[in-house]
């Protein structure tokens, strides 16, 4: 289970400003450059909000973890 700490506050804070003032493709490298740590994200367009968990690393691979990324990005901008 995840513990919230101020680091991981921290990151959040930053990827929901990220979610805020850029695009989806920029959003889409967040995945990667975050990937590191287990934590939830939340992730909201126009019409919906998404909610997307990142694993570790040695966990999930990377190249999956973009395909489902662009998976839940088509998703938001279908429904």
């Amino acid at each position: 289970m995840f513990s919230i700490n101020k680091k991981s506050i921290i990151i959040i804070i930053k990827i929901i400003i990220c979610v805020i003032y850029t695009s989806q493709e920029y959003l889409f490298n967040l995945y990667v450059f975050y990937n590191s740590y287990s934590i939830t994200l939340i992730l909201s367009n126009v019409k919906n909000i998404i909610y997307y968990k990142i694993f570790k690393r040695n966990k999930f691979h990377l190249s999956l973890m973009r395909k489902i990324s662009l998976i839940l990005i088509k998703k938001s901008f279908n429904n």
